[in-house]
């Protein structure tokens, strides 16, 4: 119980620490700027571009067309993900860390998958394993756990004879 203490003191003192420092907060300001820019920027596409803008009529590649119609509301995810991606050097350069801007790309990511599984699969039980494997593993990649939990589930494992057969 004792470690759980001082690792739960650990953190609350790294979080006082980054949520009273001023790079803290140019990083919020950076992730505000960026998904403003995104989403007025997606604004400006799906209002000014034929293809996103129209719904598709009948003739030539139409069935293109019509999936790049029902597309545009991937228009601001992807814009975020890519933005932030840029603004994530862009921080290291101005503040000297970018930890806060690549949690922001990955909620960005996670809202992608989720708007592509919502909108585009139609199979109940794919978008399932997106909602239910997908998010969460990108949660966890987001957070930097991943690789603590592979290697935990990796540990638990079963042999018999030659065969290793592990939660992971």
């Amino acid at each position: 119980m004792d470690e759980f203490t001082a690792a739960a003191e650990a953190i609350w003192q790294t979080g006082l620490t980054n949520f009273s420092s001023t790079s803290f907060y140019a990083q919020i300001s950076i992730i505000a700027l960026t998904v403003i820019v995104a989403w007025r920027l997606a604004a400006f596409v799906a209002a000014r571009v034929k293809l996103f803008r129209d719904e598709p009529e009948a003739g030539p590649l139409f069935e293109l067309r019509g999936a790049l119609y029902r597309g545009r509301i991937l228009i601001f995810p992807v814009l975020a993900v890519v933005l932030l991606g840029i603004a994530s050097p862009i921080s290291i350069a101005a503040v000297g860390e970018a930890w806060l801007v690549r949690i922001a790309q990955g909620v960005a990511i996670i809202y992608l998958i989720y708007r592509v599984a919502e909108r585009f699969i139609d199979n109940a039980a794919i978008v399932l394993l997106l909602k239910w494997i997908g998010i969460p593993t990108a949660l966890l990649y987001v957070a930097g756990w991943l690789d603590d939990v592979i290697a935990h589930l990796d540990a638990i494992s079963l042999v018999i004879g030659n065969i290793q057969v592990s939660l992971y």
